[in-house]
């Protein structure tokens, strides 16, 4: 009898709300936004404060432009204290930041992180709502922040070696942005990344009509050692043009340059910092340099943009492996 009463339920439309949701979200992912919400209706009535559901129609109603009933239910989504409830603070923060309203979004982010604890994701958006202000310190210890708690989360990296270029902290952009280029080496953003370091390296650099080299490096009353190795960065570029390196390719010069400028970051006296460039950066790029896979490295993060790299890269799997192998061992 109650097989048979669980036959009829299913057959009258008794549905749960995973199976509803479901439909729902299927439906959010093709574009039908105003249909997946008819759906999460039906869930919403039998759990109006459910924080999945809260959230589910928040973010359809935010595809659909309606910011105000998107914001309604992220703010029901976010009183749970789930995952949902972490989506909805991160969603609410993003429509106050959209609205042109940069402090409340701070002040969202700030209290998730004190409720929630160090999740990535609210550090992230925090980052970037301090972007948006034109806070660039702040954003990059955002940024940090959020590395600090997931290191593979190669949009911190990308967006924390963006705002240290913005401050014209050339060594402290050049290391995030190294690292990204091993955890997304070959997309556009790839390559952006690594024309961004070309930059890095030719800034201040410069050669006339007779092979004459300036370097010249702007006025920086700050006394942090790191701001020292602008210097370095200038010398080893215009290094490039010695006669000592005629004839070898721009591969060659580009793994010299990059392995000096890890090697001479490690011997800097940095005990006046503690963060994540002296906690990981730097550490870790000394490994790298000081290791029989520096070659490996190079040819990876550069493959995106040069044609010497790609291939290097198509025929030497093993090598490749070998890095990655060492890598996982290291960390």
């Amino acid at each position: 009898m109650l097989a048979i009463g669980s036959l009829l339920n299913a057959q009258d439309g008794v549905d749960s709300i995973p199976s509803i949701m479901d439909r729902g979200m299927a439906l959010h992912d093709e574009g039908k936004y105003e249909m997946s919400l008819v759906e999460y209706r039906k869930a919403l009535e039998m759990e109006p404060k459910n924080g999945f559901v809260n959230y589910e129609m928040a973010l359809s109603y935010y595809y659909l432009g309606d910011k105000v009933h998107a914001e309604e239910f992220a703010k029901t989504a976010s009183k749970e204290d789930s995952e949902s409830g972490v989506q909805g603070v991160i969603l609410l923060g993003s429509l106050y930041d959209e609205q042109g309203n940069g402090k409340k979004s701070v002040k969202t982010y700030k209290s998730a992180i004190k409720r929630f604890g160090d999740y990535y994701l609210i550090w992230f958006n925090l980052g970037v709502t301090y972007n948006g202000m034109g806070q660039h310190e702040d954003a990059a210890d955002a940024f940090e922040n959020a590395l600090a708690n997931k290191l593979d989360h190669s949009s911190s990296h990308y967006a924390l070696g963006t705002m240290q270029q913005l401050q014209g902290k050339r060594a402290e952009a050049m290391l995030p942005l190294y690292f990204f280029l091993m955890l997304e080496p070959d997309t556009d953003r790839s390559k952006q990344a690594v024309a961004s370091l070309n930059d890095l390296w030719s800034q201040g650099v410069s050669r006339d009509g007779d092979e004459n080299i300036t370097i010249s490096i702007g006025a920086e009353s700050s006394k942090d050692p790191m701001r020292m190795s602008d210097m370095m960065i200038s010398i080893l570029q215009a290094s490039d043009g010695l006669e000592q390196n005629e004839g070898k390719s721009d591969f060659e010069l580009y793994h010299e340059k990059a392995t000096a400028l890890f090697k001479y970051l490690a011997e800097m006296d940095l005990s006046n910092r503690d963060d994540y460039y002296t906690q990981y950066y730097i550490p870790f790029f000394q490994r790298i340099a000081d290791s029989e896979h520096s070659v490996a490295f190079t040819h990876y993060v550069l493959h995106s943009l040069y044609p010497e790299s790609s291939k290097w890269v198509e025929l030497n799997t093993e090598q490749l492996e070998s890095f990655f192998n060492w890598l996982d061992e290291t960390e």
